[in-house]
């Protein structure tokens, strides 16, 4: 919810900013920068996060080479 609002508050103060002619460059890049990462980060931290942590099993699941099961078949 915060990054909502700091991204929401980013673009105003860019919209503000669009009225200079002086800072409109700045402000469209700012805008854009609010908005993409608004848009963006629910999709890029998981694919991220699971891109960094593939082929990672659980500690409990992995067991020590040549060790055996107490289960009999």
């Amino acid at each position: 919810m915060l990054r909502n609002a700091l991204a929401l508050a980013l673009a105003v103060v860019g919209l503000v900013i669009l009225a200079k002619p002086f800072f409109q460059c700045l402000a469209i890049a700012l805008v854009a920068r609010a908005i993409a990462s608004l848009r963006l980060s629910p999709l890029a931290v998981p694919l991220i996060y699971s891109m960094t942590h593939a082929g990672y099993a659980p500690a409990a699941a992995t067991a020590a080479p040549g060790a055996t099961s107490d289960v009999t078949p």
